[in-house]
């Protein structure tokens, strides 16, 4: 009886400095498992120095497609205005 008390105990102790390792292995299982699933969002990690310009890449594309249609938009608005305006100067 004694020598399944100590085997007991030392798997005990065992156990315990094992599973901050373990947890910490889950972690990081769960971080390359998430980057696996979420690999063509971006080329870089988080982290990365290229991470944050590549975002701002995108967000700058972006926002000149939205001026290009602004701008095309009131280049129309423009022109009708002029027509407009010459027509009734006759």
């Amino acid at each position: 009886m004694t020598g399944i008390k100590e085997i007991r105990e030392k798997f005990n102790k065992r156990n315990a400095s094992l599973m901050p390792n373990l947890e910490d292995f889950n972690q990081m299982f769960r971080q390359y498992a998430d980057g696996l699933l979420h690999a063509n969002e971006s080329i870089f990690p988080p982290g990365h120095p290229l991470y944050n310009r590549e975002k701002s890449f995108s967000l700058l594309k972006e926002a000149n497609d939205k001026l290009l249609k602004e701008n095309l938009e009131l280049k129309k608005q423009l022109e009708k205005s002029e027509k407009k305006s010459s027509g009734s100067s006759f």
